[in-house]
C-alpha cells in the first residue's frame, strides 16, 4: 500500500542530495583554485531541512497507516 510512495520519496530525496553533493563538490573546487576555503552553506541548510521534511513525512505516512488500519479494524 505505501511501498511505492515511499519509495518514489526516497530516490527523489537522493537525487536531490546527490545534486547538492554535485552542487558543493563544485564551489569546493572553485574555492580551492582561489586559494580559499568554505564551510557551511546552504547546501548543509539545505541537507538538514530537506532530511527533516523526509522524516515528518514518514512520521506522518505511519501515523495515517496506522490510523487506516485501526478505523477498518473496528
Amino acid at each position: 500500500m505505501l511501498g511505492r510512495p515511499l519509495a518514489t520519496v526516497c530516490y527523489v530525496f537522493s537525487i536531490c542530495i546527490t545534486l547538492l553533493g554535485a552542487c558543493r563538490t563544485w564551489r569546493l573546487q572553485r574555492a580551492m583554485l582561489r586559494g580559499k576555503t568554505i564551510s557551511g552553506g546552504f547546501e548543509i541548510m539545505s541537507l538538514a531541512l530537506g532530511l527533516l521534511s523526509l522524516f515528518v513525512v514518514f512520521f506522518g505516512l505511519l501515523i495515517a497507516l496506522d490510523v487506516v488500519k485501526e478505523s477498518s479494524e473496528g
